[in-house]
């Protein structure tokens, strides 16, 4: 069965991810090149 603390934890890394990826593209879109896009793919 999959526990509270890891269904909590993987909730809280999908959120945190997401807010990267906007923070990311926001920052691409307004900087030159694409220096964030590298890290999102890891």
């Amino acid at each position: 069965m999959i526990k509270k603390e890891a269904l909590r934890g993987f909730f809280f890394y999908r959120l945190r991810f997401a807010i990267y990826k906007k923070l990311a593209i926001r920052a691409g879109a307004s900087l030159p090149g694409r220096a964030g896009s590298g890290q999102m793919r890891q």
